[in-house]
């Protein structure tokens, strides 16, 4: 089981979050809040790229493929009306690997989507992800 905590920080918007051990502020950006920390958004799409490059890297490790690095960018579309959820989510994977082919990259974006990255299990029912790559030759 994970466990996450906030607790209200300033008296407005801003929250210190904990978990295992680790700190994350948010907050929102004026009227609402001060603008000190990340929006509860901007930290989902931070874990959905980190997860998505995880879960490559680890496939790229099982496949004995090299990687020399790796950036995982984000774009959610938020609807204007409340609740204001993205619509869409864009997803790019820039890869650093000279023996990384297409053929695998499809297939580990793929898999982690279909199966081994969590965060884009639990959302692709309900906000499509679009994903694409680059593989850039060292």
């Amino acid at each position: 089981t994970l466990a996450a905590s906030a607790e209200l920080s300033n008296g407005r918007m801003m929250f210190r979050g904990e978990s295992g051990g680790h700190t994350v502020m948010t907050d929102y950006v004026p009227p609402y809040g001060d603008g000190q920390g990340f929006m509860p958004l901007q930290l989902f799409l931070m874990s959905l790229t980190t997860c998505l490059g995880g879960t490559v890297r680890a496939l790229a490790g099982a496949m004995k493929r090299h990687v020399g690095g790796m950036t995982v960018t984000a774009e959610g579309d938020r609807r204007e009306a409340h609740p204001t959820m993205f619509d869409s989510i864009r997803l790019h994977v820039r890869v650093v690997s000279d023996d990384i082919t297409e053929d695998d990259m499809a297939a580990m974006l793929k898999r982690a989507e279909e199966t081994l990255c969590p965060l884009a299990a639990m959302v692709k029912a309900t906000v499509p992800l679009h994903m694409d790559y680059e593989i850039v030759r060292e």
